[in-house]
């Protein structure tokens, strides 16, 4: 038992107590509940695999989903530029890194990528999500 309303919180406290008792798996297993960025980088940096089906696992599998173009899933993305193409053909460069510290404290980094041409643009009002 854990003092965490939900599941997310409990995962770390949980895996060291088992290896306080020198128990340790190579492969963790964990459902949409577990799923966040602060999991997955303590399971990686203590060397385990994860396998935590991803919290819009359902949503992904949805038409609405796949046909919303404003979502970077459904953009192609080219690594070696590190841009995203939109449904315009228009690339969406890199412009910064934006930060956030949830309540445990832990600090999530998430790229921001931005269009410079879409005046005009006959898809602008189904790709931006915000004005």
């Amino acid at each position: 038992m854990f003092p965490n309303p939900t599941d997310v919180r409990t995962l770390v406290p949980f895996l060291s107590v088992l290896e306080s008792k020198n128990l340790k798996f190579e492969n963790i297993v964990a459902d949409a509940g577990y799923e966040s960025e602060e999991n997955y980088e303590y399971l990686f940096n203590n060397n385990y695999t994860p396998y935590i089906k991803p919290q819009n696992y359902e949503k992904q599998k949805t038409r609405k989903f796949k046909q919303d173009i404003s979502r970077a899933e459904n953009m192609s993305f080219n690594e070696e530029t590190d841009t995203y193409t939109c449904a315009n053909n228009k690339k969406l460069e890199f412009k910064y890194i934006s930060k956030r510290k949830n309540k445990s404290g832990h600090i999530s980094e998430k790229k921001v990528y931005e269009c410079n041409k879409c005046e005009g643009c006959p898809f602008a009002e189904k790709c931006k999500k915000t004005s």
